[in-house]
This record gives C-alpha cells, sequence and structure tokens, in this order.
C-alpha cells in the first residue's frame, strides 16, 4: 500500500511540473511574438510596414470565399448532419462591406479616383504608398462620419490640408484630408452619416477632392474594402527593397496633373 501511494504521488508531482513547465514555455512564446510585432510596429521603416500591412491583412481583412451550397450538399451527403440544411448559396457571403460593418460612404455621388496601395506618385513621380483612398466631389459637397464616434482632432496638415479625425471605439479612427469649411469641434460626439465638413482643396492638392483613411489598431487599411466599393482585399504585395521609396512610407497621395502648393511645405505625398 506505501509504495502504491508512493508511486502515485510521484506522477501526480511529475504530472504538474510537467503541466507548469508546458505553460510557462507557452506564456514565453506568447511574450516573444507579441514583443516581436509591437516591434515591427515601432519600426517605421518600409520592409517592416510592409510586413505589418501584411499581417494585419492576413488576420483582419482576408475574407475567403466559401461555397455555402456545396458545403451543404457535403454535410447533407457526406456527413449528413441535420443542422447543416440551412446554409443556402444566397449570395450573403459576398455582401458588400459596408452592408456588413454599418460604415457609409462620406460623399454623395463621390467616386474613387485613386485607391489604397502602392502607386507612382502623381505629383513627384516616384513610387509611394498611399495610405488612403481619394473621392473626386466638387467644392462644397458635404463630408459624412462614415460611422459614429467623438472628434479626436481637428488640424492643418502640411500636406492634407485641413483634417478632421473620428475615433470609432474598438480601436477604429477614419481621417478626411483636403477639407474645407470644417462644421465639428474636437471631443464633439458625432453619428454615423453625420455632416462633419465640405469637401474643399486645402493642403498640397491638384483640386477639390476628399482623402480618406481608416485605421485599425494604428494600422492603415483600405478604406475601399471596408466602405464595400470593393469586395474583396487583395493581399499587399511587399515593396522590393532596392525600389522602396525614399521619402517617409507614411506620406499620403494627391491626384491630379497640376499642383497647388501651400509656402514652405515639404516635400511629401499628398492625398
Amino acid at each position: 500500500m506505501g509504495l502504491g501511494y508512493r508511486w502515485h504521488s510521484l506522477r501526480r508531482r511529475l504530472t504538474a511540473q510537467v503541466g507548469e513547465s508546458l505553460l510557462v514555455r507557452q506564456l514565453v512564446a506568447a511574450a516573444a511574438l507579441y514583443f516581436a510585432v509591437w516591434g515591427l510596429v515601432q519600426v517605421n521603416l518600409p520592409f517592416t510596414n510592409s510586413v505589418v500591412r501584411l499581417v494585419h491583412w492576413s488576420v483582419a481583412e482576408y475574407r475567403p470565399k466559401v461555397n455555402w451550397e456545396k458545403l451543404r450538399t457535403y454535410s447533407q451527403e457526406g456527413w449528413r448532419l441535420p443542422a447543416l440544411p440551412t446554409f443556402k448559396g444566397t449570395g450573403e457571403e459576398t455582401a458588400p462591406a459596408a452592408a456588413l460593418n454599418g460604415y457609409v460612404f462620406p460623399t454623395e455621388g463621390g467616386k474613387v479616383v485613386s485607391r489604397y496601395g502602392w502607386r507612382l506618385h502623381p505629383v513627384y513621380g516616384d513610387k509611394r504608398f498611399h495610405q488612403g483612398i481619394d473621392i473626386a466631389a466638387p467644392s462644397g459637397t458635404p463630408v459624412k462620419a462614415i460611422y459614429g464616434g467623438y472628434v479626436s482632432r481637428v488640424a492643418e496638415d502640411e500636406l492634407l490640408g485641413q483634417v478632421v479625425e473620428i475615433n470609432h471605439g474598438t480601436g477604429i479612427t477614419s481621417l478626411y484630408g483636403h477639407l474645407g469649411e470644417i462644421l465639428v469641434k474636437e471631443k464633439q460626439v458625432v453619428r454615423t452619416g453625420e455632416v462633419i465638413a465640405k469637401v474643399g482643396a486645402s493642403g498640397v492638392t491638384a483640386g477639390p477632392h476628399l482623402h480618406l483613411e481608416i485605421k485599425e489598431r494604428g494600422v492603415n487599411v483600405d478604406p475601399a474594402i471596408k466602405l464595400g466599393v470593393v469586395e474583396e482585399p487583395a493581399a499587399p504585395a511587399p515593396a522590393p527593397v532596392d525600389d522602396a521609396p525614399t521619402s517617409d512610407p507614411e506620406d499620403k497621395a494627391s491626384p491630379g496633373p497640376t499642383v497647388r502648393r501651400t509656402p514652405g511645405a515639404p516635400k511629401g505625398a499628398g492625398g
């Protein structure tokens, strides 16, 4: 009896030690992964920014196509699960993102004329990453908040001119640039679709248009996807090292054949 008890006690201690050791290793690995990603976010270089965008796309924006009709058929004929026949290929899996997340388009009748991503800068001619989208609209067109929140910043930017930033909570913010008249103040609460400003041509711009950015936890994402302009994201391709932009990759780009610059404005991408 004594030998059996001691053996059982030894097994319990060994099992507890192995479990504790595994937990410690898991915690160390999780901490190392966290600090590795955090370090990539903090280092503002073309290569690290491309890696961060690719990681963010893979965990936050990638939406695989699911053939619900085939899945339903397989479940009926293969597994024969009674709960799955309710899945039908109704097309809801390809619904625009705006219908799923409640965002509204910021202007009436506006058209996206410059997309998010790498492109040749229309003014300076070098390759830069456009951090948002440009929406063509006449001067004075009302600009609406794409989602409810509070105004976190109203400022004058050397490149984007007059800007308004809205904090929507859960780490999501939207920024509106090249504005004319601004109709809100900092810390003001706004509703989805509420008019916050008017389209203008402030900053470095070729003419009246709206520059829109969306960030999730500090990382820029494609506003066209969030607004439902496109239904699926395209994985961002990292820029070649020897072809990376020499300027700050956080610069924004501005469309148009001509330029109107603010005096003393530094070289940048515009919006």
